[in-house]
């Protein structure tokens, strides 16, 4: 080897000895930095303790019972100034599990209340077994109605006792409640679901259901989980499978005796637990969760908020809190729809057994679970005592809070627990407190899927990403950037949840920047779902849909905020739009017409119409008023007039029972119904004008061609049965814009094979958008031919107007390009438009309009009137015409103003003439004979209402008055009503109203004008019999298409009868042998029409007709249902051969 090969091996050898030298050395540096920082960290560490539930082996899931911690909302508590602490109740038994845990992220159980799994039931089985109700392990089964909460929490607690489980629910709460409870091995029964605030609701009726099996077999039961209860108790007890489960010492009964088989038949295994009811519910509240509080707070706490589903969590905590502190304030969080809000601020609740009028707000839906009622239960009713204040909370509100504290307190909390929070802010707020108070609430419910759940039920889509602002612990603002989406941090949920959190006994102090209950799980969970997790909004600009802001939350002008709704809620179908505060001098009601009435009482000042409704019955009708400042005083109102008729020996005021569920109130701007037209001769003044805004213009020659291609198209098309399903597949908007456009096309090609040149010109480029015009034109023909022809288009109208109603929606109008929709052509538009209104205010215009009877007179004279009217409609149509306003034009305006008066004698004069013959066969308050009386009495012959002769013949004399002043102004309703169902503003829920699939949408400008008309009446007759209760919106009457179609059939009740009874007198005189049969059945013609009279008025006027008895009654609608009730009967009253003998073929006929 060469010296120069030996000297490179020699620096080779250096060169490693030196690097792994200086690895050596970097490795010591970077040791010795590392264990002086971790020094320095461990000096200023200071561990929290952690006190564990217990040490001792428990028994089963039974012993993981109740220390579950405090956690204080760090947010809210440093924004407000005091201590807000949430009691996590959510970490009890079955929420502390890794696989519960797995539930609440993987099926989004968000309202699982784990308190009730082991206080509530385990109290009321104790209670069940004691009172020989229960025998575990004997096949006994434990049934309960719930939304899946409390379903959850028995199907866990009633496996490890020994008990079956069957769960009644409602079938739209979330489908992943329902696999939860099959996981567990429950039995799940899904039900027709009811809103929360109907008295049929899936629990809400138990009591009464069960009063009603004891009578009648369980023919009437309302309560399901109660009658399949009492079954699965009657059914023979020859198998019992679960004595094999059982280990030997828990096969011993109650008493200590062992079980054989004498014993275990006589043993019920039938349970209801009925958790609304339960008074155990309250005892295990009472005993352990309010002990817990006050034993965690040192006594310190100062208010206590809570919402009430049962009742048992507000009534046992609160009842344990005031015993041993007076001072301490008890509150709830109440969601819309629910009842308690009222009960507790106005001393009424939203329940079908009180008098329509003590409603104060209406009753809607909530897409919170879990808490709200609209009955008194029995634990809600030992928390009354002790009931301090109240706080409605929207929906807004608890999604706002619900997706703020995820942002800054890490916490996925249920819509009930975001409820709580709320209230909790109101009431700091409200009371002002400062730094050192105490409020502590519950949070029932913990879950990623709330957010979600919301999302796919369509209330609210994700929040809007605007900038905000929050603050650091220093009290330092940030500015946080828009665009970024929110931070998903990976936690194993077990591990690092409970160990720093769960076995906590104290107040756990969760950081602002930690986000709990996200983990893997919950990112797998995003990806079967097919969705991104979602951004989530944070105060203090940012707002649910535009909606409330959590800025308002925690804003100082808390009345602005304690009954605001979202605005978001104008969509709803049974709520109205309140989001801004009522403009000064209108009324408090309806807030668009001028105040008129200050009620000293209330407080509030009311239009006319608005007053008379609130205050006519009851303690309110003698509240003391006065004009409200610089206004005439109103003239005197229909509750003087039918008080001072009262003093004077007339009837009194009655409420019969009815079933409101909505008390629609007035909400838009209508317009006065139009006054009695001018007689002839006289000045005509400005009535012409006015009616002439909803009188549309007779179709042409022309016009009829089109029409016949639209009708023709909606003939084959099957619109309403392709868009109104629920269907899960193609989205719904993408269908309708399909069915939309094949309609257009069936149009197109109809139009051009009846005339191939027009319709080159038209459709040569197949846009559909460039012939929005001709498509607008032709839909607006055949709704101007339906109002002018209420009989045409009876199977196709409907088809058409709700094509309209959805190409209204924003998204659809963008997929189309286009929209459908243009305003219905009218006299006064057409007059207004080229300047020829004159020609209304001519008094000549009587003559020419004038409706031309044969009734009693001769040829010659009905000869001499038609060339009368002719002559004065072309001396008026050769005064006004102008350019643009031809004499043709001129003369189709009053033709078609002489077809409203033809369609007034038709369909209102009916109502004139029944009221003529009720005056002139019946006393109004005396009847000569029991067969002239009109009495009925509830029970007999069908009647659901009891009425002496005088109130009948009032009831009836006002009905009839009423639907006279409906059709009236029937063109003006059903103006009033197309502008409802096509407003891009209003939208609609398809919902199951117990006559298939409707379409249920708030009618805001026909329910005011319908309220106006009925407010007219009552004046008119100076009292009330009955109830004054308009449904429009609801499951009676689910849209104002429907509530037309309702009254445009009056006359085709009405015209029959009328004319039977007007032929009688001359089918006598021309045919003997009939006046002898009348005779011998009847004793003459007169007591002939007498019979028919009386029986209508009694039968037709007695509240019967609906499928229950809440759906009917002396409600506004109900009359008309019990006069079709009376029609389906007429062919058993002994007098229907004499209809038949008039030339009667049915109340569907022509006449």
């Amino acid at each position: 080897m060469s010296w120069w090969s030996r000297i490179h091996i020699r620096h080779l050898l250096y060169g490693v000895l030196l690097g792994f030298s200086v690895s050596l050395t970097s490795s010591s540096v970077a040791n010795f930095l590392q264990a002086r920082r971790r020094k320095r960290l461990e000096a200023n560490f200071e561990p929290r303790p952690i006190e564990l539930r217990s040490d001792e082996i428990l028994s089963g899931v039974t012993g993981l019972i109740g220390n579950t911690p405090l956690i204080r909302i760090n947010s809210l508590s440093n924004a407000l100034g005091v201590e807000i602490l949430g009691k996590a109740e959510f970490l009890n038994p079955g929420a502390a599990s890794r696989i519960a845990l797995l539930y609440a992220v993987w099926f989004g159980c968000s309202n699982y209340d784990p308190r009730k799994l082991i206080l509530v039931l385990l109290s009321v089985i104790d209670d069940a077994e004691t009172a020989g109700l229960l025998h575990p392990y004997t096949g006994s089964r434990i049934f309960e109605g719930t939304v899946g909460s409390t379903g959850i929490s028995i199907a866990t607690i009633a496996r490890a006792r020994g008990y079956d489980v069957t769960i009644i629910m409602p079938d739209d709460v979330a489908e992943e409640k329902v696999k939860a409870l099959h996981a567990l091995g429950a039995d799940v029964e899904r039900v027709r679901p009811t809103s929360i605030v109907d008295k049929n609701q899936y629990v809400v009726s138990a009591e009464l259901a069960f009063t009603r099996y004891n009578r009648l077999m369980a023919k009437l039961f309302q309560n399901v989980a109660r009658q399949r209860a009492l079954e699965f108790g009657r059914r023979s007890h020859s198998d019992r499978p679960h004595l094999a489960q059982a280990p030997s010492s828990m096969v011993v009964s109650i008493t200590g005796d062992e079980v054989n088989s004498d014993d275990l038949l006589s043993k019920p295994r039938g349970f209801f637990a009925d958790q609304f009811e339960n008074r155990s519910n309250h005892d295990a509240h009472y005993e352990e969760t309010g002990p817990e509080i006050w034993r965690q707070t040192n006594g310190s706490v100062d208010a206590f908020v809570s919402g009430a589903g049962t009742g048992g969590t507000v009534a046992g905590v609160g009842r344990y809190l005031k015993s041993r502190k007076d001072e301490i304030i008890v509150a709830i969080s109440d969601p819309e729809g629910s009842g308690l809000y009222n009960k507790i601020k106005h001393g009424v609740m939203f329940d079908y057994k009180e008098s329509e009028g003590t409603k104060r707000r209406h009753q809607v839906d909530t897409v919170v679970e879990g808490i709200g009622i609209n009955r008194l239960t029995g634990n809600v009713s030992l928390a009354l005592p002790i009931l301090n204040d109240a706080f409605r909370i929207t929906d807004a509100e608890a999604v706002a809070m619900s997706r703020y504290l995820v942002q800054h307190d890490g916490l996925f909390l249920g819509s009930s627990s975001a409820c709580n929070l709320v209230a909790c802010v109101k009431l700091a707020r409200k009371m002002e407190w400062k730094a050192g108070q105490t409020i502590v609430t519950i949070l029932y419910s913990s879950s990623i899927g709330d957010v979600m759940y919301t999302e796919k039920r369509g209330r609210y889509g994700p929040a809007s990403s605007l900038p905000f602002t929050m603050k650091n612990r220093n009290g330092e603002e940030k500015l946080a950037d828009k665009n970024s989406p929110a931070k998903v941090v990976e936690i194993d949920i077990v591990e690092k949840f409970f160990s720093a959190r769960v076995q906590s006994r104290g107040v756990a102090n969760l950081d602002d920047t930690e986000t709990i209950f996200c983990s893997r799980t919950s990112v797998v969970t995003q990806a079967r779902l097919g969705r991104p997790f979602p951004s989530l909004p944070l105060p203090n600009m940012v707002q649910v849909n535009g909606g409330i802001s959590l800025d308002k939350i925690l804003s100082e002008d808390h009345d602005a905020i304690e009954d605001t709704l979202d605005s978001t809620m104008a969509n709803r179908w049974d709520e109205e739009n309140t989001d801004k505060p009522v403009a000064e001098g209108y009324c408090i009601e309806c807030e668009d017409q001028p105040a008129l009435i200050f009620c000293e009482d209330c407080t509030d000042a009311y239009c006319d119409v608005c007053f008379a409704a609130q205050h006519r019955k009851g303690s309110r009708k003698s509240h003391k008023t006065k004009p409200v400042q610089g206004t005439q005083k109103p003239a005197q109102n229909s509750l003087e007039t039918a008080e001072k008729k009262t003093k004077d020996g007339d009837m009194e005021v009655v409420d019969d029972d009815d079933s409101s569920e909505e008390w629609e109130e007035p909400m838009a701007d209508p317009s006065q119904p139009s006054a009695p037209q001018p007689a002839t001769g006289s000045t005509v003044g400005e009535w012409f004008v006015e009616r002439a805004k909803h009188i549309p213009v007779r179709l042409n020659l022309g016009d009829r061609k089109f029409l016949r291609l639209l009708e023709a198209a909606l003939s084959v098309s099957e619109y309403t049965d392709k868009i109104d399903t629920l269907s899960f597949g193609q989205s719904k908007a993408k269908r309708i814009v399909a069915q939309i456009k094949e309609l257009c096309a069936i149009m197109s090609g109809l139009l051009l094979s009846a005339d191939y040149k027009a319709g080159q010109e038209l459709f040569q480029d197949r846009d559909f958008q460039a012939n929005e015009e001709f498509y607008q034109t032709v839909f607006e023909l055949g709704r101007r031919h339906k109002i002018m022809n209420p009989d045409k288009m009876r199977t196709t109208y409907g088809k058409l107007i709700y094509l309209l109603q959805d190409s209204q929606a924003p998204e659809i109008k963008e997929l189309l390009g286009f929209t459908c929709v243009k305003p219905i052509t009218t006299v006064y538009s057409i007059l207004k438009e080229n300047d020829a209104l004159d020609i209304l205010r001519d008094d000549l215009i009587n003559a020419a309009t004038q409706e031309i009877t044969s009734q009693g007179r001769s040829r010659r004279e009905i000869q001499r009137e038609i060339q009368k009217k002719e002559r004065a409609i072309e001396a008026l149509s050769s005064r006004y015409q102008r350019r643009g306003a031809s004499q043709e034009t001129l003369r189709q305006c009053l033709y078609s103003i002489g077809d409203n008066h033809a369609f007034l004698r038709v369909n209102r004069d009916p109502c004139e003439r029944m009221i003529q013959y009720l005056k002139d066969y019946f006393h109004p308050t005396q009847a000569k004979d029991p067969k002239r009386s009109l009495a009925i009495r509830s029970g007999k012959g069908g009647a659901r209402l009891s009425h002496d002769h005088s109130k009948q013949y009032a009831y009836v004399i006002q009905s009839l008055t009423l639907w006279r002043g409906i059709l009236h102004d029937m063109f003006h309703l059903w103006s009033l009503a197309e502008e409802d169902l096509l407003s891009d503003s209003i939208s609609y829920r398809l919902r199951d109203t117990g006559q298939g699939l409707n379409r249920v949408q708030a009618s805001p400008k026909t329910s005011r004008l319908m309220h106006t008309i009925l407010h007219n009446a009552q004046k008119s007759v100076g009292f009330w019999v009955g109830s004054s209760v308009i449904h429009m919106g609801d499951h009676n009457v689910p849209n104002a298409l429907l509530f037309i179609d309702k009254y445009t059939q009056i006359y085709r009740i009405l015209l029959p009868i009328c004319n039977t009874l007007a032929q009688i007198p001359q089918l006598v005189a021309d045919k003997p042998a009939l006046r002898s049969y009348i005779e011998d059945d009847f004793g003459s013609t007169e007591n002939l029409i007498r019979e028919i009279l009386v029986d209508f008025f009694r039968h037709a006027f007695d509240g019967s007709g609906a499928d229950n008895f809440y759906d009917a009654g002396s409600c506004i609608d109900g009359r008309l249902t019990s006069a079709w009730n009376w029609c389906s009967t007429l062919e058993k009253k002994r007098f229907f051969p004499v209809f038949l003998l008039t030339g009667f073929v049915g109340f569907d006929g022509d006449w």
